[in-house]
């Protein structure tokens, strides 16, 4: 009997000493496992925003002209790291190339200006490999608008402004953007 109990506690001893190992394929060590990121606070002020645009402007009437300027806008509430959602009114403005000015300094008249409100940009709400943002289309020829532009190219700003009263938060940059049509228009 005591044979059989230091034969049973032997083996406990060495089950219990065994160490089971994940290994890849390739015999690496399996990675951590992934664990969240901080969660951005509902009341974190938007004080930053990136945009990024879509390959070219596209021309949906057929008449050679680009009218459509795609992007995707995304709002920070700095030091997180996430993109948020907020309620609030969005200006997009085109101008000339080198007349845009910089930040909350706006320079020249733009050649167009586009105003989202807060129920506009609720609509095109989506979300991107990298996280919550906003789809806007900026169409030349809504609201009565024309395609004919005096430039080829044109310097794209933007602004949040929060619907709670929060500081207007500016572009960082221009964004400029070619207004040439990818076929050639006869005589040019």
């Amino acid at each position: 009997m005591i044979a059989l109990r230091a034969a049973v506690a032997t083996t406990a001893l060495i089950l219990c000493a065994c160490e089971t190992v994940k290994e890849t394929s390739d015999g690496r060590p399996m990675p951590p496992s992934p664990r969240s990121g901080p969660v951005t606070p509902e009341a974190a002020p938007i004080n930053a925003m990136a945009m990024m645009l879509g390959p070219k402007p596209l021309d949906t009437n057929g008449n050679s002209r680009p009218d459509v300027i795609q992007a995707e806008l995304y709002l920070f509430a700095q030091p997180y790291p996430a993109s948020q959602y907020r309620a609030g009114t969005l200006e997009f403005s085109i101008f000339k190339p080198g007349t845009a000015g910089g930040g909350d300094q706006r320079g020249g008249t733009p050649i167009r200006t586009w105003s989202l409100s807060p129920e506009q940009i609720e609509q095109m709400r989506s979300r991107s490999l990298v996280g919550p943002c906003y789809e806007i289309n900026l169409s030349l020829l809504a609201n009565g608008g024309s395609d004919s532009l005096p430039v080829k190219s044109v310097d794209l700003t933007y602004q949040f402004t929060p619907a709670d009263g929060g500081p207007t938060v500016y572009s960082s940059s221009v964004q400029t953007i070619s207004m040439m049509s990818s076929i050639l228009e006869p005589g040019r």
